[in-house]
């Protein structure tokens, strides 16, 4: 997902809040999140895994 400015190493709290939102809700396994020229922080997630029609979807 191409997201955020070019320059800096901060991860906006509106993208974190949209790649958490594509793993718990939609199910998606890894999100890559690129666009700075600078390396971002990696995040890991531990989630308890749900059958795909138990998972609500965004509307």
């Amino acid at each position: 997902m191409h997201c955020g400015p070019n320059w800096g190493y901060e991860v906006a709290k509106e993208e974190r809040r949209f790649a958490h939102a594509l793993i718990e809700r939609v199910g998606v396994s890894i999100v890559h999140g690129h666009s700075s020229h600078y390396p971002k922080p990696i995040e890991s997630l531990q989630l308890p895994v749900r059958p795909l029609w138990l998972r609500q979807l965004p509307e």
